[in-house]
C-alpha cells in the first residue's frame, strides 16, 4: 500500500469520506465505508471486496500498519489527525479507521445461502436507510456468528 499524509479536510483523496453522511451518493459510486479498526482489519486479511483506500489517523494505522503494508495490499492508506478525519466524516469517528470499498457484484440469496458452512446463519434487512443502523446490523450479526447479511436495494 501505499502511504500518504492528508493535511487538508478538502483534500481530493478523501472524498468518499465526506460523503459518509449521504449513502445514496456513496452508492452512486459503487462505493460504501467500513468503520472501525477490527471491520477494517478483517476486511483487509478475509474479504473478498476490493478496498478503495483506506482513512485512518496515526495510532490505527500504527495498529493496522502490519497488515496495510503487506506485499499484497494494494490500496492507498491515507494517514491524518482525528480532527481531520472528524471533520471529513461530519462525525466523531471513534476508532479513528475507516476504509472505502468497492460494492462488487450482488450475490443472490440462493447462492449465499449454498456457501459454505451449511447450515448457515443469515441477517436479512428491508429498507434500513439509516447508515449507522446498517453498521449496527453488521456488528450485531457477527457478534451472533451469521455467515451473511441480505440487505434490499433500498438499504443505505
Amino acid at each position: 500500500m501505499i502511504i500518504e499524509r492528508i493535511d487538508q479536510v478538502d483534500d481530493q483523496r478523501i472524498a468518499p469520506y465526506r460523503l459518509m453522511r449521504e449513502p445514496a451518493l456513496l452508492q452512486q459510486q459503487g462505493l460504501f465505508i467500513v468503520e472501525r479498526r477490527r471491520a477494517v482489519e478483517r476486511l483487509l486479511t478475509q474479504s473478498h471486496f476490493t478496498v478503495q483506500s483506506v482513512f485512518a489517523t496515526e495510532a490505527a494505522y500504527r495498529a493496522l500498519e502490519s497488515i496495510m503494508t503487506r506485499p499484497n495490499a494494494t490500496a492507498p492508506v491515507y494517514v491524518t489527525t482525528r480532527e481531520i478525519m472528524n471533520e471529513a466524516a461530519g462525525f466523531n469517528i471513534h476508532h479513528g479507521c475507516l476504509a472505502a470499498v468497492y460494492r462488487g457484484k450482488s450475490v443472490s440469496v440462493e447462492a449465499l445461502l449454498a456457501r459454505p458452512p451449511t447450515p448457515s446463519l443469515i441477517a436479512v434487512a428491508e429498507h434500513v436507510s439509516d447508515s449507522d443502523s446498517v453498521g449496527a446490523l453488521f456488528r450485531n450479526a457477527h457478534a451472533f456468528g451469521c455467515h451473511g447479511i441480505v440487505l434490499t436495494k433500498s438499504s443505505a
